[in-house]
């Protein structure tokens, strides 16, 4: 028609009115992959030079390698949610609304995001002469990954052993799942008649399942049993900002902004203090901020500028950290401009 031009692998340029061909893009397949929808896709970049396809499509994330998908995520999403990622080191994230986050570092199957803790504890029973006298209780927690960072909240509790001048033997201690990613336990007990949990000791592997106790109260560590060491949100969108992860917008709260912890001594926005970890990963319970009411939902998140945008249709918001440790602010931009769609919001 009148002043129509075709414009494919084409790119606009600085120029009022002028184009130029659009550089740096290539045909990754020519065959149709499957015959739904594909809602969510993200190249991801790994190691000294790996790279890869990385894609939703009928509730299963995908790999493909430019010949081939693999399924690395099955049923993992509810048929037609969009999915969004994030990348944070050698970690690839995918998130989609009601169903827990995945993490893939680009091989084997994405497992679920976050340390999740040990469902069960260990059975503790009055064992041989030892030191131990008192009432004591025992909790564990999972290490994965061989990262201390990466570790649970703790199990609940045993049930109170009371040795006298005795050790302590434990017995079928929590295990994790074969392919979870749990390489340690760690074993955290109260001092005689105590309330809080201390740490005992580690045992190194995901396959032993006793222990004997016959530490005194005063060769404990000073390192508490952490509490909120949470998993991330099932929410909808995702982003990393200031070496945290940020997650959006889950079915229970549409205006809700989580954050993880990056300090084991931050509080939540309340100015609440719970024993944590500090790890990408690590959702403390309080550490959340409502933006604006539920009434308009929140439609996507960005960093740009080092500064986390919060949209809404016709509401932009920006969340601030104004020094390191601080809880973040809210600040709404009041230009009555927002996004419809996450899919429209690009940092260029």
């Amino acid at each position: 028609g009148p002043g129509a031009w075709a414009g494919r692998d084409a790119r606009l340029t600085t120029y009022v009115g002028e184009w130029a061909l659009r550089r740096g893009t290539r045909t990754q397949n020519t065959t149709q992959m499957g015959t739904t929808r594909i809602l969510g896709l993200v190249r991801y970049y790994y190691g000294a030079s790996s790279k890869i396809t990385v894609f939703e499509q009928a509730a299963t994330l995908f790999s493909f390698d430019g010949t081939s998908a693999t399924s690395i995520a099955a049923a993992w999403v509810t048929t037609g949610t969009e999915v969004f990622f994030a990348q944070l080191d050698d970690i690839l994230y995918a998130a989609g609304i009601g169903a827990t986050p995945r993490r893939w570092t680009g091989s084997g199957d994405a497992r679920a995001a976050g340390f999740p803790a040990p469902g069960t504890t260990a059975t503790v029973a009055v064992g041989a002469a030892g030191a131990l006298t008192g009432d004591y209780k025992y909790k564990v927690t999972f290490v994965y990954d061989s990262t201390t960072s990466h570790e649970s909240s703790a199990s609940a509790a045993s049930a109170t052993v009371s040795p006298s001048s005795q050790k302590v033997d434990l017995s079928a201690i929590a295990l994790g799942g074969a392919s979870a990613g749990v390489t340690s336990r760690k074993i955290y007990r109260t001092k005689a008649g105590g309330a809080l949990y201390y740490e005992l000791t580690t045992i190194a592997d995901n396959t032993t399942t006793v222990y004997t106790d016959n530490i005194a109260d005063t060769a404990l560590g000073s390192a508490q049993a952490p509490a909120d060491n949470a998993v991330p949100p099932s929410a909808a969108f995702i982003a990393i900002w200031r070496g945290r992860m940020v997650m959006a917008k889950t079915s229970a709260n549409p205006s809700r902004v989580f954050f993880s912890a990056v300090a084991s001594t931050e509080r939540a926005p309340t100015g609440t203090l719970t024993v944590h970890g500090a790890n990408a990963e690590i959702f403390p319970a309080d550490h959340w901020i409502d933006v604006g009411d539920d009434n308009r939902p929140i439609t996507g998140i960005c960093v740009w500028r080092d500064e986390l945008f919060v949209f809404k249709e016709t509401e932009t918001f920006v969340i601030r950290l104004e020094f390191a440790g601080d809880p973040p602010t809210v600040w709404n931009t009041g230009q009555n401009v927002g996004a419809i769609s996450a899919r429209s919001i690009v940092n260029m």
